[in-house]
């Protein structure tokens, strides 16, 4: 595939679509999650001593993400505000 075709297809996906992707490509799965605020959506759940830890998700994808503390672990979700481009 050749950057102008790869190009429009990325800028086609919604951030949902877009975070989804970003995990699966490194590797991290991904799982439905409804958290505070009433949001409700793709999450990734981070593991501090056996991977992926919270940084190695922050890293993989440039949607802006925030985060809740879940035991010692804890779950990367974008903000609702996020725009992807």
């Amino acid at each position: 595939m050749n950057n102008e075709s790869d190009q429009g297809y990325k800028s086609a996906m919604t951030v949902h679509e877009r975070f989804v992707e970003d995990m699966r490509v490194a590797g991290i799965v991904t799982t439905a999650y409804r958290g505070r605020f009433f949001w409700e959506g793709p999450a990734a759940r981070s593991d501090q001593q056996n991977g992926p830890t919270l940084q190695d998700i922050i890293k993989k994808t440039k949607i802006p993400l925030q985060w809740e503390a879940l035991n010692s672990n804890g779950c990367g979700y974008f903000r609702t505000t996020a725009k992807y481009s």
